[in-house]
């Protein structure tokens, strides 16, 4: 019987991994751009005075973060060559979205099916090897069962796998694996394969890992990063995958520690296609474009709908996000105005264009009217819509909490969440206006419903309607509540919301700055990240405020290179 053996690091505890320290990674007070005011009342105030050094001894602690689906596929395609995509989708449960994204580290549990799937994955993975021997030459520099051999090819392998040198106490556990092979008569591949499999279910493949502490260390102290360990914040951060060998040549001479090395890393790596493919992740993250093909329609009533038109909805939002972030490097908050878009025939006659082209076109959106920007993308108004129904509450939500980083408090279990049945004179309108003039539904509802209300004409599938199958007239008009001052900002149509929602404070702020830096950190910001978002912010916008301007300015932060824990 084949001895399969780990290691030692079972992952059976791993899913207790979560956090180095006592802050909840799932907190988020979120409300309002942070400011001086929002520190603890202590001198550094994450005010000029306190510079990079100062923010970065003030960031909230950091997490440890399980790979995602998405970076476990990139990762083992990298370093093999092996394209197990249909197999992880099968076999792993999928991340779930917690706070807004699928890679926050409060929805990346481990239960007990990603043990058993993490095992099969890893046989698959050496089952499926393209050339086994060219994996074992790359990494052996002999194949006798010696202890010189089976060092040199657990530490160059080791290496790759777990994305830094190993300790000579790790070496000497995953030995046992040549052991095994020798006492049941196999050759020297025999082993190799036994070590790589059992560097693919430890922990330390499965999860971003950083020390804690610096030596003789406090909890609170900080601590300057390996240059292996700034080598995964970088290659994950841009390229959803682990480090290249020009990462990795440059951690072992030593080269991740100055800003200006740390520059021209970002520069190559936002050079390759893959950086444009973790920046397209983000945006679908962030609208939940993923969920598109997923949702189910009436077919009576939304005839015209499916899997291939939903596909061509997600399709749409990121290929004006890929002209407007990557070709024309715009501010992100473009995304909310965008004048133009791409479309198949078929969603082109769901906008009405008339006599679209075949196959993918652009088309401006002068001339089609109720379109702007990406908020009155088809896929955007489906997915936040319920059901057959559109949804005031859910769109307006989605603004609330996705475009203005904003948030309110679940409903009371007693209160009546239905939609209320249409009838004629009684319109989803209606129904938003009723909880309005409640004062205790208005306390939360008055919040987000008005800006939902730009949305009330789109249907189901986000075809725009000027009255519902009853004949009720649906109307646009709203306003949105400035975050920042309580005051209510009018608009009369749903381009006006685009241009309103695009002008605020708070929506450039988060559009701009914390959702993709929340998305970048795998964690909400808390107070603590004030002072640090405030200066990463302020050098994207001197550099443009485009996507690249904001990784940059992620990556040379001083805050890259260090961490804390409570």
């Amino acid at each position: 019987m084949r001895r399969w053996i780990v290691a030692g690091w079972g992952l059976a505890g791993a899913g207790a991994l979560g956090c180095y320290s006592g802050v909840d990674p799932a907190s988020d007070p979120g409300q309002g751009v942070p400011t001086a005011a929002d520190d603890d009342g202590g001198d550094d105030d994450g005010t000029d005075d306190g510079g990079p050094q100062a923010c970065a001894s003030e960031q909230g602690a950091s997490v440890v973060r399980r790979l995602t689906t998405v970076e476990y596929v990139n990762t083992v395609h990298d370093m093999f060559g092996v394209d197990i995509t249909s197999d992880a989708e099968a076999l792993l449960p999928a991340d779930l979205r917690s706070e807004g994204f699928s890679n926050q580290v409060s929805g990346l549990l481990v239960t007990y099916d990603h043990i058993e799937a993490y095992h099969d994955l890893a046989e698959l993975i050496v089952a499926q090897l393209p050339d086994p021997l060219a994996v074992l030459n790359a990494h052996a520099a002999c194949t006798e069962f010696t202890a010189e051999c089976e060092r040199g090819f657990i530490g160059s392998l080791g290496r790759l796998v777990w994305r830094r040198p190993l300790l000579e106490p790790e070496v000497e556990s995953l030995r046992r694996n040549f052991t095994a092979a020798l006492e049941e008569g196999d050759g020297f591949g025999t082993g190799a394969a036994l070590v790589l499999h059992a560097l693919l279910q430890a922990p330390q493949f499965l999860y971003r890992l950083e020390d804690e502490l610096p030596a003789d260390g406090q909890p609170g102290d900080l601590r300057e990063l390996s240059d292996y360990e700034v080598a995964s914040r970088l290659s994950y951060l841009l390229w959803s995958s682990s480090p290249d060998d020009a990462l990795f040549e440059a951690a072992a001479a030593g080269q991740l520690h100055t800003t200006e090395q740390l520059q021209a890393q970002v520069e190559r790596m936002l050079a390759q296609p893959r950086a444009k493919e973790t920046a397209l992740r983000y945006v679908g993250d962030w609208l939940a474009l993923d969920g598109l093909p997923t949702i189910n329609r009436d077919p009576e009533q939304y005839p015209e709908f499916s899997v291939a038109l939903a596909n061509d909805m997600r399709e749409e939002t990121l290929r004006v996000a890929e002209e407007l972030l990557w070709e024309e490097r715009a501010p992100i908050t473009a995304l909310l105005t965008a004048d133009f878009t791409w479309a198949t025939p078929q969603l082109a006659a769901l906008y009405g264009i008339e006599n679209p082209g075949e196959g993918w076109q652009r088309y401006s959106l002068a001339e089609v009217p109720h379109r702007l920007g990406v908020l009155t993308h088809a896929g955007v108004q489906a997915i936040n819509g319920h059901g057959n129904r559109p949804s005031i509450v859910e769109r307006g939500l989605f603004v609330l909490r996705g475009v203005l980083c904003s948030s309110v408090a679940a409903p009371p279990a007693e209160v009546d969440t239905s939609m209320g049945e249409l009838e004629p004179g009684q319109s989803p309108r209606y129904y938003s206006e009723q909880r309005l003039a409640n004062a205790t539904c208005n306390a939360c509802h008055g919040q987000f419903d008005p800006m939902g209300w730009a949305f009330e004409p789109y249907d189901g599938i986000g075809r725009w309607q000027s009255h519902d199958e009853l004949g009720n007239p649906l109307q646009q008009d709203g306003w949105l509540t400035d975050p920042a001052t309580g005051q209510g900002i009018p608009f009369e149509t749903t381009e006006e919301f685009a241009h309103v929602i695009a002008e605020n404070e708070q929506a450039d702020w988060c559009v701009g700055v914390r959702k993709p830096l929340q998305f970048a950190m795998g964690r909400p910001l808390g107070l603590d990240d004030a002072c640090m978002s405030e200066q990463i912010a302020t050098a994207a916008a001197e550099a443009g405020g485009s996507y690249h301007a904001l990784v940059t300015a992620i990556v040379t932060h001083d805050s890259f290179r260090h961490v804390r824990a409570e």
